[in-house]
């Protein structure tokens, strides 16, 4: 089966830009930054290396607007991947039962049909994937219940405490992090502005855990004396505390959809288990802690936000992920809290952001009709069934989700999430989601990060050149990277060069 359709040659599409007698060079020009010394090329500073065309933003002024003024502390446990919390709603109450077995049938015709993306290979690589190894009770204080997992110490060593400058510190952290296997790294100093607005004050329903802060000197656990919670797990503020964020890069190939691998985070979900006892045991050699995250739905700061003020990816249409300037959707991201003192990052523009208004593939591929078809991001929360969506926080200027309606869709045919892992059409419609190997995907890259005049032009171009879906079983065939992922994004001239 074919993978491309379109009639549109690349020297059309060059030629609709403007560019196309003007040579590749000539095109970079237009845009490329100019260096007078070796000493102002260096400036550009160690770690993640981006692209050239990514700028970077004041601390608190990410491309997307937000009204501090309104914003507070989100109360995670009214978020919508609560069912509570979503049978509040007359919409998704409607046919719920119907609607559930429907997709539970449509789930059971797939592997009884054998259906392309669906066959015993695919049902064979999407169990080898869930066959994860055993992990230790972790806390979130960042202790273990087996002893035995918590390694050495600094102490047990007899060494010292680690000392050196923030910009050391980060150098080292960024480095461990990717040699265990993640890619983004977010860091930010927690002051006033995150303890008062940013932090949530619920853990969701389950671990049912309120964020408090107080001046001692180690997180610590304890019942909740005001009996709104379980426990309140306790942040210090008598030390200086660090807000982490780890993303990897998930793999583009969601696009083989459906399928029952085409949730393109299937590869690399359960390495955010590993990397926070990997994290845990390369601090602990050092002196330092990492805490503040016990599993999935327990990350005291949201990703969505972590992303876009620390910088590696900026907000999107979508409302709920986020997009990285080398890998648009596919990635997967947590946050944590660490005592070791980092240089903190600062938020990215890399168009992005600027892109999503003048797109909105997503919203025309949601077959659940959930995210806002808007020309302009707004303040104001839209109603659902004419009732407050406790799913959002007041203060973006967003494209708000109606995760309502994304999640009763997901129940009627099957989804992403539950039984068959059936795709997300948001993440493999998304133009940013491209591979960057062919060369006018990175000339469309460079151009949006400076300036918006074509991105209408360049969203429809995404459309008639056919991306986005392909047959599943053209996988097989593929010449595939390790892990689904591309392990050079960050990495200086494709890896190993300072």
């Amino acid at each position: 089966m074919s993978v491309f359709h379109s009639t549109v040659t690349r020297r059309d599409f060059m030629k609709a830009l403007g560019l196309a007698g003007a040579g590749i060079g000539a095109a970079a020009a237009l845009t490329v930054p100019q260096f007078h010394d070796l000493d102002e090329l260096a400036a550009t500073g160690p770690g993640f290396k981006r692209d050239w065309y990514v700028k970077e933003r004041d601390l608190f002024n990410p491309t997307i607007e937000i009204d501090w003024g309104v914003m507070k502390r989100y109360n995670g446990r009214t978020q919508s991947q609560s069912t509570g919390v979503l049978q509040q709603y007359p919409s998704y109450n409607n046919g719920v039962d119907d609607r559930k077995a429907a997709g539970n049938a449509m789930a059971a015709a797939r592997l009884a049909n054998q259906d392309p993306g669906y066959s015993q290979k695919f049902q064979a690589l999407n169990n080898g994937k869930n066959n994860r190894a055993t992990y230790p009770t972790w806390t979130f204080t960042g202790t273990y219940s087996d002893s035995k997992s918590y390694g050495s110490t600094n102490t047990s060593l007899g060494l010292p405490k680690w000392t050196g400058t923030p910009e050391e510190a980060y150098n080292m952290f960024y480095s461990a992090m990717r040699y265990y296997g993640y890619t983004w790294l977010g860091v930010t100093e927690i002051e006033d502005h995150w303890r008062n607005q940013l932090f949530d004050l619920y853990s969701t329903t389950g671990t049912n855990s309120m964020y408090t802060f107080e001046n001692v000197d180690a997180p610590y656990i304890a019942a909740d004396p005001t009996g709104v919670s379980k426990e309140k797990w306790v942040i210090p503020t008598n030390v200086q505390i660090y807000g982490v964020a780890f993303s990897e890069a998930a793999s583009p190939e969601a696009r083989k959809c459906p399928s029952a691998i085409s949730n393109s985070n299937n590869s690399i979900v359960d390495k955010a288990s590993f990397l926070r006892n990997r994290m845990a045991g390369f601090l602990n050699v050092l002196g330092y802690h990492i805490f503040g995250n016990t599993g999935d739905q327990s990350m005291p700061l949201h990703t969505g936000i972590m992303g876009p003020l620390t910088g590696y990816a900026e907000a999107s249409r979508q409302n709920n992920y986020t997009l990285t300037s080398e890998n648009g959707p596919h990635h997967n991201d947590f946050t944590m809290l660490t005592d070791f003192a980092m240089s903190p990052t600062k938020p990215m523009d890399a168009g992005i952001w600027k892109f999503c208004a003048g797109c909105a593939t997503c919203a025309k591929h949601c077959m659940g009709r959930a995210i806002s078809l808007d020309k302009e991001p707004t303040y104001d929360i839209p109603t659902t069934d004419g009732l407050t969506s406790t799913f959002h926080n007041p203060g973006p200027k967003a494209f708000w989700l109606n995760w309502v309606a994304c999640a009763t869709n997901r129940e009627a045919c099957g989804g992403d999430c539950w039984p068959q892992k059936g795709g997300r059409m948001c993440w493999i419609q998304c133009p940013m989601g491209n591979d960057k190997a062919a060369m006018i995907h990175a000339l469309v890259r460079t151009t949006v990060s400076q300036t918006s005049i074509f991105n209408s032009f360049f969203a429809t171009m995404e459309e008639k050149m056919s991306y986005g879906i392909y047959e599943p079983d053209d996988w097989w065939k593929m010449s595939l990277p390790v892990y689904g992922q591309d392990s050079t994004i960050g990495a200086a001239k494709g890896g190993y060069a300072k």
